[in-house]
């Protein structure tokens, strides 16, 4: 699945000015480190449960 991603990302960079670019690697970039976050919250809040 993330190879999807990043070929629609080499995809897309074909078309877009550098500026476009750029924002749409940040907002990825933003995205991956949200979805990280969420994640780590998740596991620590499991062993969180499980030591109570």
């Amino acid at each position: 699945m993330d190879n999807d991603n990043n070929n629609e990302s080499i995809i897309n960079s074909k078309n877009l000015k550098p500026d476009e670019y750029t924002k749409g690697l940040d907002q990825e970039h933003i995205i991956k480190l949200t979805e990280d976050a969420c994640k780590h919250f998740v596991e620590y809040t499991k062993a969180e449960l499980k030591v109570k």
